[in-house]
């Protein structure tokens, strides 16, 4: 009984080794544009996976040509299954990112500039693709009090969401197979901003754009069945569907 036990023992530790085996966490807090920022702390960064070949990366700091104090800034991924990547890039102060993902081959991104904005991607199933961007695409860093989140569950989803400047809230909610979908926001700069996009899909083959340029702009896309499209592009302070 006691050899028993012993190798009951020896293989369930192997077994749990080799469950974890081939995961790579890579996190990153510290200041990259000269001269070193001093203030960069406070931040918060959070890997956990279970599975193999599941990659994360965590960027907590200034990287050319962002500059400015990284403070207080919170990150989250979670993976499990096999293959999925999340990569998340944090500059400013009081953000926070959250990737779920539970399948497989699946693709997070998250970009956060300047303050409180939040950013959430839940991805469930295979082969999905989510991107979420507060402002680190038009380097102004001007995005603050952001909102977006994409939930995704099925295979092939995709979904992108860009906002720039203050005060937008976007979501995304896609299950099925092969949907695509894309909402951009963009305040113009004045500090008011107040626009919200929401996209609902459900089925096969959907393809939906929302874009708002300005203030103030409410958009929202449902969708059921199969092979639907729907474009939305709102300007200035009017609000054209």
């Amino acid at each position: 009984m006691k050899k028993l036990t012993t190798l009951l023992v020896a293989i369930l530790f192997t077994a749990g080794m080799a469950f974890a085996q081939g995961n790579d966490a890579h996190i990153t807090q510290v200041s990259h544009t000269p001269p070193a920022i001093e203030n960069n702390n406070n931040n918060d960064a959070y890997v956990d996976q279970t599975g193999f070949e599941n990659v994360a990366r965590v960027i907590q700091g200034t990287l050319a040509p962002y500059s400015g104090a990284v403070t207080n800034n919170e990150a989250r991924v979670f993976q499990i299954g096999e293959e999925n990547y999340a990569r998340q890039h944090q500059v400013g102060s009081n953000n926070f990112a959250r990737a779920d993902q539970d399948g497989a081959d699946n693709r997070a991104y998250q970009e956060q500039a300047r303050g409180n904005n939040e950013a959430r991607i839940i991805q469930l199933g295979d082969d999905n693709e989510a991107r979420q961007s507060q402002d680190l695409i038009t380097n102004t860093l001007e995005a603050s009090n952001n909102f977006a989140r994409i939930y995704q569950d099925g295979i092939g989803n995709y979904a992108r969401q860009d906002q720039d400047y203050s005060r937008n809230d976007a979501r995304i909610v896609q299950e099925g197979e092969d949907n695509w979908a894309r909402q951009s926001q963009d305040g113009m700069g004045n500090g008011q901003g107040y626009n919200m996009a929401r996209t609902f899909q459900d089925g096969v083959g959907h393809w939906a754009l929302t874009v708002q340029s300005g203030d103030l702009h409410f958009a929202r896309v449902d969708q059921a069945g199969e092979f639907n499209k729907a474009t939305v592009r709102q300007r200035e302070f009017s609000t054209i569907q």
